[in-house]
């Protein structure tokens, strides 16, 4: 197979674009092992505002950390959804990384006993993860959302 010459420019230039955002990429995920998770806030919504705060980074910084490992499929933030019915209705996402244990790690806790908190936080990874494989799998385009407001919770409603 012969190349033109205005295709190896166009491939060189797409390899060099490539390789300069995987360079990013890994230097944002090793900025972002410097913030350290505590496990209360890996079944609860997160406000990247307060991880900023805490981690002395820019907000836009920290979301751009929180993509990274959505791009690299480390993580998936599930969102909120937004009814207005309640005024107390919650609006950060939840974060989820692709396995329970990833979590306990990144928590510290991997060498602690597992109690019913993180069965719990577990079995809804589980759950969560599974329902957008179906997704996925069949094609159905739905989005998936968790609704909070003061007295109960409901995840993964399918909208769309």
């Amino acid at each position: 197979m012969l190349f033109r010459s205005s295709d190896i420019v166009r491939l060189s230039k797409r390899l060099v674009s490539e390789a300069e955002r995987m360079a990013t990429i890994v230097d944002d995920l090793l900025e972002l092992s410097r913030i350290e998770f505590g496990g209360e806030a890996l079944s609860s919504p997160v406000d990247l505002r307060d991880i900023a705060r805490e981690a002395q980074l820019k907000r836009t910084t920290v979301d751009s950390y929180f993509e990274v490992l959505e791009e690299t499929l480390i993580a998936y933030r599930l969102p909120a959804l937004k009814l207005h019915l309640h005024s107390k209705e919650l609006s950060h996402p939840k974060f989820y990384f692709f396995d329970a244990g990833v979590a306990r790690a990144s928590a510290g806790l991997i060498f602690e006993e597992v109690d019913s908190v993180w069965r719990g936080f577990a079995l809804e990874t589980w759950m969560l993860h599974e329902l957008r494989a179906f997704n996925s799998y069949e094609s159905r385009a739905k989005e998936l959302f968790y609704y909070k407001a003061t007295g109960g919770e409901f995840n993964a409603q399918a909208h769309g």
